[in-house]
């Protein structure tokens, strides 16, 4: 604890620096679900404001990062924050979790919890030549060499046991590493971490990202996606079949046209 303001550092020897950007961060928000006093000149930029957290690029002392600020100002989350039960904490852990199982997501450098306002926030680097892929998708369209390395990099998450939880093209980065596309996930405060991730949790997460895909693919590219995700020794009609009646059990805004069509 530094004052009102505790951190911790993924390294020890930034502890000083991830102070300076935690306070930076904390002095700049104002309150309410994402008003900030921000200037683009003065360190700090806008990469994306909602209703639940701000992401930011941050530049300290010469270094850049990449920062979450988790809104959430009730008194029994700000509690827990305060407490060291922070989304912000469960994020750092399980990124570096993330990291061990060798699913590549932006490095930890550490979190923080503000004493005074209970807020917390993920300090993470910044990839700043990669893009969040339904951003990508708009700009670029959706390519069978991209959907096949979304399918390959979820499939890969969940043979090492990893579940997200909220999967969707939001919540993973794509960029150009050596001539080819790369991807990081992202959004991983709630992940879940198992020795082996069962049939019925792969549905949930394959059904999670399928039906916020709906504005940016179509059912070819979702079949695509799950020949690709099964492999030579699937069964892509009894999967997309699966995922149908999953759909239609639990509708949402997203669903009503995302449903892979089978069989084919």
């Amino acid at each position: 604890m530094n004052g009102r303001l505790k951190v911790r550092a993924a390294h020890v020897e930034d502890g000083d620096w991830l102070r300076g950007v935690a306070r930076t961060v904390f002095d700049r928000y104002t309150g309410g679900l994402h008003r900030w006093a921000l200037d683009d000149d003065d360190g700090v930029r806008r990469i994306h404001l909602g209703e639940r957290a701000g992401v930011l690029a941050v530049r300290f002392a010469g270094r850049i990062c990449c920062v979450k600020l988790f809104y959430d100002d009730r008194p029994r989350v700000t509690c827990l924050n305060r407490l060291g039960f922070s989304k912000a904490r469960r994020a750092f852990e399980s990124g570096l979790e993330l990291a061990r199982r060798g699913i590549p997501a932006p490095a930890m450098l550490g979190w923080a919890v503000d004493g005074k306002t209970g807020l917390a926030l993920l300090v993470t680097e910044l990839i700043a030549d990669a893009e969040r892929v339904d951003l990508w998708i708009a700009a670029q369209g959706l390519t069978e060499d991209l959907v096949g390395r979304l399918a390959g990099f979820v499939r890969r998450m969940h043979d090492v046991g990893v579940g997200h939880g909220d999967l969707s093209l939001r919540n993973l980065l794509v960029g150009r590493r050596d001539g080819g596309l790369s991807l990081w996930i992202l959004d991983y405060e709630d992940t879940m971490f198992r020795k082996a991730i069962s049939r019925r949790r792969r549905l949930r997460d394959l059904h999670h990202l399928h039906e916020r895909a709906l504005a940016l693919s179509g059912v070819e590219d979702r079949l695509l996606f799950l020949r690709r995700y099964l492999g030579d020794a699937g069964d892509v009609a009894l999967w997309a079949e699966d995922l149908r009646a999953s759909l239609r059990r639990h509708p949402s805004k997203y669903s009503r046209a995302c449903s892979p069509e089978g069989g084919k």
